[in-house]
Formats: C-alpha cells, sequence, structure tokens
C-alpha cells in the first residue's frame, strides 16, 4: 500500500469512525439494536460486538462498562483518536514515520507466532463475549 493510499485509508476510516459514533451516542443511545450482521444472521456476537457501546462508556467516563462490554475499546477509541492526528502531523511536516510504523506492524504481523496470538485473544474475546450474552 502506498503511503498516499495508507493516508486517505486512515482519514476515511477515522471519519466513518466519528460518524459512527455520533449517530450511535446522539441516536441510538437509548435502544439496545444490534447492527452486528454476524449476531443477525447466526444470533451470536462476533469478538467485535459491544465495541461501539465500549467507546461510548469510555467517552461518559464509565471504564469498567466500557471493560464488560468489551475490552477491545480501549483499542479502537486509542486507534480513533491517535491514528488520524498522526497522519495529520506527518502531512503538515512532511514526514512518513505512521507509514513507518504501518509498515513495521505489518511485517510483525507476519511473524505466525504473533499472528497466533492475536487470534488466540481475538478467540478468547469472542468465547467471553458470547459467555456473558452480549
Amino acid at each position: 500500500m502506498t503511503k498516499k493510499n495508507l493516508y486517505f485509508l486512515v482519514w476515511t476510516l477515522g471519519a466513518s469512525g466519528y460518524l459512527w459514533l455520533y449517530y450511535n451516542y446522539n441516536l441510538v443511545t437509548s435502544t439496545k439494536t444490534s447492527w452486528c450482521v454476524t449476531k443477525k444472521i447466526t444470533g451470536y456476537p462476533c469478538p467485535a460486538c459491544g465495541s461501539t457501546r465500549s467507546v461510548i462508556s469510555i467517552l461518559e467516563g464509565d471504564l469498567y462498562q466500557a471493560a464488560l462490554l468489551n475490552p477491545f475499546g480501549f483499542l479502537v477509541l486509542l486507534i480513533l483518536v491517535l491514528f488520524p492526528l498522526w497522519v495529520l502531523v506527518d502531512i503538515l511536516f512532511k514526514k512518513e514515520s505512521f507509514y513507518e510504523f504501518y509498515i513495521k506492524i505489518e511485517n510483525r504481523l507476519r511473524n505466525k507466532y504473533v499472528a497466533i496470538f492475536g487470534g488466540i485473544i481475538i478467540l478468547l474475546n469472542w468465547i467471553w463475549n458470547i459467555n456473558k450474552g452480549l
């Protein structure tokens, strides 16, 4: 992926994420509607189920509830805040630090042990989501 495409993707996904949060926080917080396609089709939550509600709980200051809903929410919020700002700084100062970071992470994820560890974390979170009846 080129630097230009990566930066465009980060901004597009970041904007989409903020719009999704705005929509969920302002328009559907009073309902318990699930938008998860996996849950609608299979009846079981996906590993990411509850992430949106988790991020909203973090923003409201309820860290305990956020962790119970889905601990991935902390990572999602960190990425939503950090990555677009990092890309903006790179663009303003004509740097490539985010692109270099992306290449390093991509290479690390190709290591089978790192990939297996990440898969196990996702699987454990998925099992937890199913067991808690999310």
